[in-house]
C-alpha cells in the first residue's frame, strides 16, 4: 500500500508540474533560449522540492504532529537491555549468548560497517549516466529543437544516431569508473570528485553562459575578442572546484557520495523534464514530411525562352566592382550583361530576402514567418505570370518554407524525407558543437570550427537526389552533366553557396582549408562557378534565347555596419538575345522593381530599359534589416543616396516587432 501511495504521489505531482508551464518557442544556434532557462529552472525547483520532500518525509511528517508512525519505530540500542525478574539486574540481550555467537555477530556487524562505508559504484554510474546524457543526449537534441525550422531532418531520423552517441558516453564512463573502483577506492572517490565537478561547471557553462558566443554561421572566430569570457569560465571553474572541495570535506565521503546520488538523479530529471516540455511545445516530436528539393531537371532548358535566376548567396556589389579591376576576365564572363552596382536590396539575411526575390512581399512581421511565407509564394506575381504562360518550374532552392500543397508546382520537388548519409558524422559534428558549447573558453578553440552547423545541416543529411547548393557540388554538376532541352518555356531559380560564409574555397572553386580562405577568394569562386554555368548554356544553344539574372540576396560589406553594408546586393541583367560587350548602369535599382524586371525580361525587354529612374535622378528606397538572433524585431531603413553611401542610410523610425 505504502508502494501504491508513493507511485501515485508521484505521478500526480509530475503531472500537474507539466500542466502548469506555458512554453514560448525561440529560435537560436546554440544559445539556449529564456524558455530553456525558464524551464529548466522549473523543474529543477520542482523536481529538487519532490525529492526532498520524499526523502524526509519521516521528518517532515514529524513536524505535522505524527511522531514514529506504525511501521517506523527505529530500534535504539537502549532496547536491547531489559531487567532480570529473578536477578533484578540490568541484562544484555546478548549475554545469553555464547562467546563464538557473540563473536559471529560482531564480526558481521564490522562487516555490515566496513561495507557500508565503502563507496559505491552506483555514484560513478549516476555521474556517467548524467554526464553522457547532457553531452550526448539532451545538448544535441536541444540545438535541433531550438531550429527546428533550419534542418531538413527530423527527430525521429536523428535519434539513432543520439542513442548511438548516449551509448558510447555510458559505456566510456562505466568503464573507467570501474577500472577505477576495481585498482583503488581513492582513485575511484577522486574520479568521483573530478566527474562531479566537470558535470556542474559544463552544466552552468552550456546553459547559462552560452550567450555571448560567436555565431556559428560560418564567420571565423576571434577568440582574442573573447578575454571577459575567459575570465569568467576560469572564475566558474574554480568556484566550482572550491565548492565541490568544502562539500566533501564537511560533509565526510559517505555522506558526500549520498548528496552526488541526489544530485544526479535530480539533474536528469530536470534535463529530460526540460527536452519533453520543449519538443512537446515546439513541436519537435512531430515526424517532418519535408519535400524533397531534388536535382530533378537542373539543367534542363527551353529551345524557345528561358528565364533563369542564379542566386550567388552574399555577394556583395561592392566588393565585386573592387575585384573587378584585378580580374579583367570577368568582363568576358558577363558580355551581355547589364551591371548594377547602384542596387538596394531588401533585408540583411537570406531567410527573408529570398522570399521576398520571389514574390515582391515584404515580411513586417505582422504574422509566423512560415505562414507569411507560404500564403506569400501562393500569390506570387512571379509564379502566376510563369504559370499562365505555361513555364516549367524549378526551384533548387533549401531555404523556402512553403506548408502546402503548391510547393509540388516546381517539377523538382516531389514526396520525400530527408535522413542522415552518416549516422556516426553526425554524432561527431554534434560532439564538436557540444564541446563549442559546454567548455571553458580556454578549450574552445581546440575542437570548434566556423562551418560546425553547416556541416550539421548539409553534409551529415540529404537523399539520393538531393540538391545541394554548395559552389563546389553545382560546378561538378555543371560540368560533368549533359543539358537537355525541351520545347515548353522553362523557369530555372537556382541558389548557391557563393560567396557566403564559411570561406572555404579558392578562386577555382576548389574547398580548402578555412583558415586559407577569404571573402575575395568565394566571389572569384563564385564568379568561376557562374563562367562555367554560362559557357555551358551557351554550348547547349539556349543562351541567346534566355533571359538571366545573376544576383545576390544581401551584399556582405563589413564597413560602417555590419548589418547596412548588407543592403548593397550584386545584380547582373541580360535580356533575351542581347549582344553587347558588358555594360555598367548608375541607375538606382532596387529589389522593389523585380517583379516589373521579371515581367519584362519574359516581353523580351532589353537589360538596360528594366529600371524606370535615370542615372541622376534621386530615389529613396526601402530596406529592412535585422538581426539573425532577433529576427522578431525588423527596422525599416530608407536610402536616399548612392548604394555605397551607408550614412545616406537613415532609420524611419517604423520598427516592426513580432506578436507571439
Amino acid at each position: 500500500m505504502k508502494q501504491f501511495r508513493r507511485k501515485l504521489f508521484g505521478i500526480t505531482y509530475f503531472s500537474i508540474f507539466f500542466l502548469c508551464l506555458a512554453i514560448r518557442p525561440v529560435q537560436a544556434y546554440v544559445d539556449p533560449s529564456v524558455m530553456t532557462y525558464a524551464v529548466q529552472a522549473i523543474a529543477g525547483i520542482a523536481i529538487t522540492l519532490g525529492t526532498f520532500a520524499s526523502l524526509y518525509s519521516r521528518r517532515l511528517m514529524k513536524l505535522f504532529g505524527k511522531k514514529n508512525p506504525v511501521g517506523t519505530r527505529s530500534v535504539r540500542s537502549d532496547d536491547l537491555y531489559f531487567n532480570d525478574p529473578q536477578t533484578h539486574t540490568t541484562v544484555h540481550a546478548l549475554s545469553f549468548l555464547s562467546e563464538d555467537a557473540k563473536a559471529r555477530l560482531i564480526q558481521q556487524e564490522e562487516a555490515l560497517a566496513e561495507k557500508a562505508s565503502r563507496p559505491s559504484l552506483r555514484t560513478g554510474l549516476l555521474l556517467t549516466a548524467a554526464i553522457s546524457f547532457m553531452w550526448m543526449f539532451y545538448a544535441p537534441l536541444q540545438l535541433y529543437l531550438n531550429n527546428i525550422s533550419e534542418f531538413r531532418f527530423d527527430f525521429y531520423s536523428i535519434l539513432p544516431a543520439l542513442c548511438l552517441m548516449l551509448g558510447a558516453g555510458l559505456v566510456t564512463g562505466t568503464i573507467v569508473y570501474d577500472l577505477c573502483y576495481r585498482i583503488s577506492k581513492k582513485l575511484y572517490v577522486g574520479m568521483v570528485l573530478f566527474g562531479l565537478i566537470f558535470l556542474i561547471a559544463t552544466y552552468i557553462q552550456g546553459n547559462f553562459l552560452a550567450g555571448s558566443l560567436p555565431a556559428l554561421d560560418g564567420s571565423k572566430f576571434d577568440w582574442s575578442q573573447y578575454s571577459a569570457e575567459r575570465i569568467q569560465s576560469l572564475i566558474l571553474w574554480i568556484a566550482v572546484l572550491l565548492l565541490v572541495i568544502v562539500l566533501f570535506v564537511k560533509y565526510r565521503r559517505h555522506g558526500f557520495l549520498r548528496g552526488v546520488n541526489i544530485a544526479c538523479r535530480i539533474l536528469l530529471l530536470t534535463l529530460a523534464a526540460t527536452l519533453l516540455i520543449n519538443g512537446l511545445s515546439k513541436g519537435g516530436f512531430r515526424r517532418k514530411e519535408s519535400p524533397i528539393i531534388s536535382t530533378d531537371q537542373e539543367f534542363t532548358f527551353s529551345k524557345n525562352q528561358n528565364l533563369i535566376i542564379l542566386v550567388l548567396d552574399a555577394l556583395d556589389s561592392g566588393m565585386f566592382r573592387t575585384l573587378m579591376e584585378e580580374n579583367p576576365q570577368w568582363n568576358d564572363t558577363f558580355a551581355d550583361f547589364t551591371y548594377f552596382p547602384n542596387t538596394v536590396g531588401c533585408y540583411t539575411y537570406t531567410r527573408h530576402a529570398i522570399p521576398y526575390m520571389l514574390t515582391g512581399k515584404w515580411m513586417e512581421n505582422q504574422e509566423p514567418y512560415a505562414s507569411f511565407q507560404t500564403k506569400a509564394m501562393d500569390e506570387s506575381p512571379l509564379f502566376s505570370m510563369l504559370e499562365e504562360q505555361e513555364y516549367r518550374m524549378g526551384m533548387y532552392e533549401t531555404e523556402l518554407t512553403y506548408e502546402n500543397e503548391h510547393i509540388y508546382r516546381f517539377e523538382n520537388i516531389h514526396d520525400g524525407h530527408y535522413s542522415l548519409d552518416s549516422i556516426g558524422e553526425f554524432a561527431r559534428q554534434n560532439f564538436f558543437t557540444v564541446w563549442f558549447q559546454y567548455m571553458p573558453y580556454q578549450l574552445k578553440p581546440l575542437l570548434s570550427h566556423e562551418d560546425m552547423i553547416s556541416n550539421i545541416q548539409h553534409r551529415a543529411v540529404g537523399s539520393t537526389d538531393a540538391f545541394s547548393y554548395e559552389n563546389d557540388v553545382f560546378l561538378d554538376a555543371v560540368r560533368n552533366t549533359p543539358f537537355t532541352t525541351v520545347d515548353e518555356n522553362c523557369f530555372r531559380f537556382i541558389h548557391l553557396d557563393g560567396a557566403h560564409v564559411p570561406f572555404r574555397y579558392d578562386k577555382d572553386a576548389n574547398v580548402i582549408p578555412l583558415d586559407q580562405g577569404s571573402y575575395e577568394q568565394n566571389i572569384q569562386a563564385a564568379i568561376t562557378v557562374t563562367d562555367a554555368f554560362l559557357s555551358k548554356l551557351r554550348e547547349t544553344g539556349v543562351y541567346d534565347n534566355s533571359a538571366i539574372l545573376v544576383m545576390a540576396d544581401h551584399g556582405y560589406t563589413e564597413v560602417y555596419d555590419s548589418l547596412l553594408g548588407r543592403s548593397n546586393p550584386f545584380l547582373m541583367i541580360k535580356g533575351i538575345g542581347e549582344s553587347h560587350p558588358l555594360a555598367i548602369s548608375e541607375q538606382p535599382a532596387s529589389y522593389e522593381d523585380l517583379q516589373n524586371i521579371y515581367r519584362d525580361l519574359c516581353n523580351k525587354a532589353d537589360s538596360g530599359s528594366l529600371i524606370p529612374y535615370s542615372e541622376n535622378e534621386q530615389r529613396t528606397r526601402r530596406f529592412l534589416s535585422y538581426d539573425y538572433n532577433t529576427e522578431s524585431i525588423i527596422t525599416e531603413y530608407f536610402q536616399d543616396g548612392y548604394a555605397t553611401d551607408f550614412d545616406r542610410m537613415k532609420a524611419s523610425g517604423n520598427v516592426y516587432y513580432l506578436d507571439d
